[in-house]
């Protein structure tokens, strides 16, 4: 549903008039996060990466114990991702990344 937020970092090659043009006639809000601050707010650091990376490092050791004379390679990547990002409670994880980073989407 209307209206779409898109957060930013503040680096210039996001904050262009095409981009602009676009947003506003597709009904999206664009949130412009401070620069050199991403670390601190941008929900996706804060709260998704870690879970993330763990999960990737537990299936990617799995796939590694299922396969030990084969070498991970470009065909494995995008199936062990898959199950890395589906073992995690990514509603929850995403949530309370905004709420850590102080970001609370619209709730009418």
């Amino acid at each position: 549903p209307l209206p779409v937020i898109l957060y930013v970092d503040g680096h210039k090659s996001h904050l262009t008039l095409p981009l602009s043009e676009f947003c506003s006639s597709h009904g999206i809000e664009i949130i412009v996060l401070y620069p050199n601050s991403t670390h601190i707010i941008q929900p996706l650091d804060a709260g998704y990466f870690s879970p993330l990376k763990a999960a990737w490092a537990k299936e990617r050791g799995r796939w590694q114990l299922a396969h030990p004379r084969e070498r991970f390679s470009r065909q494995n990547f995008t199936p062990t991702l898959e199950k890395a990002i589906r073992s995690l409670r990514n509603r929850e994880i995403l949530r309370n990344g905004f709420r850590h980073c102080g970001l609370f989407p619209f709730n009418h």
